[in-house]
This record gives C-alpha cells, structure tokens and sequence, in this order.
C-alpha cells in the first residue's frame, strides 16, 4: 500500500495531482507571475530614476556645513565664525532664534569656507541655535552655534 501525502481542504482530502492541488499550485502560479510584473515595473522605475541622478549637473550641488569655528559666542557681544563647507558660493546663513544675527559674511573664492560675524543680543535664549546656509542649489545641512554666558576661545 502506498501512501500519499494529503491536502486539506473544508475536510475534503486529495491525493497528489488531484484537482485541490492543481488549484492551489495553479493559484501560486498567478501570484508568482504578478509580483514577476510588479518588479518589472519597479525595476525599470528604478533604473530610470538611477539614470536621471547620474545625468544631473555635478555643479548643482546643495551647500554642506562641515563645521563653525568657534561653535559659540556670549550674550550681548559680537563673534566671528569661520563656518568650513562646499558649495558655499553666493551663500545666505540662517540663524533660529531671537536675538540672534548676521552682521556680515564672506566667502572665500573657492566657495569652502564663510567669515561671519554674528551678533548675540543681551536677551537672547541660552544653548543651541540651528545654523543653515542657502543658495541657489539648495539648503544645507544644519549645524549649531551655541550662546553661552562665558566666551568661546580658539587656540590657534
């Protein structure tokens, strides 16, 4: 006597082959063949997004922070910033907070470093204010410039 394995169904039973499993192989079938046309579709999306990236202008790139030299100033008194980056050029900095401004900038030729002055008002709240360049290629990543009670000093 040979023994078939079983496929159970509502309590009705088949043997191997037997129309249950031709339905149940059949329907796996299907599935397989639609998520087949999903990921062809996801497939060429993707390629031709990957081919738009590449393609894009290398010099139209965002401004990135690397970091701000001194990360802070006190309250009430004026602080120069050397802010090093890329893609500085034509660059506009944001501070958050009140009490807190630019009073000027410059940036250097190669467009990798920003001289600012900001100026702490007296009122200005303590700790951490975001610091964000613009340009016309976007908006960089955000650092922080500190307000402190006690000056920030560099040794150089």
């Amino acid at each position: 006597m040979r023994v078939y394995p079983q496929i159970t169904q509502m309590g009705k039973c088949s043997k191997p082959g037997g129309s249950l499993e031709r339905n149940v192989r059949s329907e796996a079938g299907k599935r397989r063949a639609s998520c087949g046309r999903i990921m062809e579709r996801a497939g060429s999306a993707a390629l031709g997004l990957a081919l738009c990236l590449l393609s894009a202008n290398a010099s139209a790139q965002a401004p990135e922070v690397g970091g701000l030299l001194p990360s802070g100033g006190p309250r009430g008194a004026t602080t120069v910033v050397k802010i090093d980056g890329k893609n500085l050029q034509g660059a506009k900095l944001y501070l958050s907070g009140a009490g807190v401004s630019v009073r000027s900038s410059q940036v250097t030729p190669a467009g990798d470093l920003i001289t600012v002055q900001i100026q702490v008002e007296p009122g200005a709240s303590l700790g951490p204010h975001d610091v964000r360049i613009a340009t016309a290629k976007g908006v960089s990543n955000g650092a922080r410039f500190w307000v402190d009670v006690l000056p920030n000093r560099v040794f150089e």
